[in-house]
Formats: C-alpha cells, sequence, structure tokens
C-alpha cells in the first residue's frame, strides 16, 4: 500500500481580461512537451543536469518516464545526488571518478506520480516516506512547469502557482475553539474549482477577474483582547487555502486549555493506494481515480 499525496498546479493568466484559463489543452500541451523535453533529455544523457537542487540538501530532483495518456500524464520524479569521485574515508585518497560522458549517483530515490489535465491535480507517491516536505515539492513543480510554459508563446503572460492539498476537516479544532489571536490566511485564486459555496465562489471569481493573484487576509483583536469565533468570511478564506493556499491561526485549545497554533501546511491530503509489484501502469490508473477524493477531502463542511 501507498501512500499519496496531491499538489493543485496551476497556470494562470497574468492579465485575466486579456487570457482565459489554459484549460485541458493546456495542461495537456504543457505535460506533452515536458514529457517529450525529459525524454529528449535522458537519451542525449543530460537529464542528470536539467534536474533542480532542492533547497539546502545535496539533493536534486527531475521528471524522468513521462508517458502521456489520453486524461493524464504519468511518469516517476527522481531525487538523486551528484558525485564526480569517491574517496575513502580516512586517507581522503582518491577511489574512483567519473568519466566525462557519465554521471553518477550514491542516493538515489523514484516517486510515481500522474498529473490530471482536467483538474490540474498532480497525484505523487510518498514511497517510504522519503518525498521530501510539500513545500520543497511544490517549489520543484513551479520550476519545471515554468521551464516547459516559457517555451509557449501562447502561455507567454501566465504565471506557474502550486500548493498541496489540505485536509479541509482539519479546520474542526479551530470551530470548536471561541477564543483566537492574529489569523493569517494566504490564498491565489483557483481555475474555476469547482463544487465550492457561494461566498467562497464570489471571493475566488472577483480576485480572478480582477487580476489578483494573491490575497493575504490578516485578523487580530484589539490590544490585549480576543477574537470570539471564526467570521463566516474567514471561513470562506480557509475553503480557499485548502485548495490553494495556506493559513496560521492562533487560538485557545479548550480541551488543552492553553493557546496553541494551527497551520494548514501540517494537515497536507493523504490517501493510500494499492500497489503491486510490476504493476506500474495499473498504479498509476489507481492513482489518477483518486484525485477527486483528494479534491473532495479539502472541502470544509
Amino acid at each position: 500500500m501507498a501512500t499519496c499525496l496531491f499538489f493543485n498546479i496551476q497556470v494562470i493568466p497574468v492579465n485575466s481580461k486579456k487570457n482565459g484559463l489554459i484549460g485541458v489543452d493546456g495542461y495537456k500541451k504543457i505535460s506533452e512537451k515536458l514529457a517529450e523535453v525529459t525524454t529528449l533529455k535522458k537519451t542525449d544523457k543530460k537529464l542528470h543536469d536539467y534536474g533542480v537542487r532542492l533547497k539546502r540538501s545535496e539533493f536534486y530532483m527531475v521528471p524522468i518516464n513521462l508517458k502521456p495518456e489520453p486524461n493524464y500524464v504519468r511518469g516517476k520524479l527522481r531525487r538523486y545526488d551528484k558525485v564526480d569521485r569517491l574517496n575513502e574515508f580516512y586517507t581522503n585518497e582518491q577511489l574512483y571518478e567519473v568519466p566525462q560522458d557519465k554521471s553518477a549517483t550514491t542516493k538515489r530515490s523514484e516517486f510515481d506520480f500522474v498529473f490530471s489535465y482536467e483538474n490540474h491535480i498532480l497525484c505523487i507517491e510518498n514511497r517510504g516516506g522519503k518525498l521530501p516536505q510539500p513545500t520543497t515539492v511544490e517549489e520543484v513543480l513551479i520550476h519545471f512547469f515554468e521551464d516547459i510554459k516559457s517555451k509557449f508563446t501562447d502561455f507567454k503572460d501566465y504565471q506557474v502557482t502550486c500548493k498541496v492539498l489540505k485536509e479541509g476537516a482539519a479546520i474542526e479544532r479551530l470551530e470548536e475553539a471561541e477564543r483566537f489571536g492574529k489569523i493569517e490566511i494566504d490564498i491565489s485564486y483557483t481555475n474555476d474549482w469547482r463544487d465550492i459555496e457561494a461566498l467562497e465562489a464570489f471571493i475566488d471569481k472577483e480576485s480572478r477577474d480582477s487580476g489578483i493573484a494573491k490575497t493575504k487576509l490578516i485578523q487580530t483583536p484589539a490590544k490585549n483582547g480576543e477574537i470570539n469565533q471564526l467570521p463566516n468570511v474567514t471561513k470562506a478564506y480557509l475553503e480557499i487555502a485548502s485548495k490553494n493556499g495556506d493559513a496560521k491561526i492562533r487560538y485557545f485549545d479548550k480541551f488543552l486549555k492553553k493557546w496553541a497554533n494551527f497551520s494548514f501546511k501540517k494537515f497536507p491530503v493523504k490517501i493510500p493506494v494499492p500497489k503491486k509489484k510490476d504493476e506500474e501502469k495499473a498504479f498509476h490508473i489507481k492513482m489518477f481515480q483518486k484525485i477527486r477524493e483528494a479534491m473532495d477531502r479539502t472541502r470544509i463542511r
């Protein structure tokens, strides 16, 4: 059984009045180009140099073995290090040097993924719990989508956003609270996300129509005071943040009887997916089928 996380990748217009959403065809075009570019670089043995280095890490990540399907692209995200020589531990004597026409790694992990053209959601396997933190994966996905997007003149005036999907049920602990301190919520507008309530849809659409790429909601009580409930507008922003944003909220936990900090990014949607050896395509189909469930789990009921 594999555990999967889900990332909402969006290619959105800088000027929403001038340009529309790229839709299924746009995401398919970018995915197919990414498959083409990575396949060519693998053939030329230059894929290891195409990888992006992870922040504060010796590791890199790069997409590999991408296979476009009618409704999604499937493949793997490889994490690896780069070495050009091996030295003896005690004497530092050089034991091996990598030839110039070769590439070498001492540590390598691969994570299966599926990206839906319709929902622009990427489902990725957290194999052995070795997948980097969601914020790191977000940066990696933005990097490659930005690179491929730049190869199309049609998408010149677009930008890429990416956020891990978060469990809407996580705010139950907030709904039970009656005392709040500072509330901070960051959101980007969504690509016309389905199944959101009227107030959330209004905020989302107005942001999109007005060309507001990012919104930061900050609510604070008076000095030495407290916020005594979560306003409906705050819940609406949290609904959008579960899909394309983040939130930090200071609240008084009445069960623990002390002040606590809520951070939305600590509650990514995680769904188990059955996995059998030597059934890669079947596993990818199951991953694709879990995307709708992941989207439903972001809802704040």
